[in-house]
């Protein structure tokens, strides 16, 4: 029996996900480098970010959600 594996890949990190659902832009820097300037970000409290997504704009504005929602519920 095998066991069926996806793999989302995110344009640069999964942070870019939390920059989206906060409007916040990135053009020369990674999205965790955003975050961390505005937000004081660091790696280890990624958890929390999971309340502030907002998947409405998520799902519209990012094609590696968009992946993700596909691989959770395949056809």
């Amino acid at each position: 029996m095998t066991t069926p594996v996806n793999i989302i890949l995110a344009e640069y990190e999964i942070e870019e996900w939390i920059c989206i659902s906060k409007n916040l832009k990135w053009k020369h820097s990674k999205p965790s480098e955003v975050l961390k300037n505005k937000d004081g970000y660091v790696k280890s409290r990624l958890p929390k970010y999971a309340a502030e997504l907002d998947f409405d704009v998520l799902s519209n504005k990012c094609k590696s959600f968009k992946a993700f929602l596909a691989a959770l519920n395949p056809k």
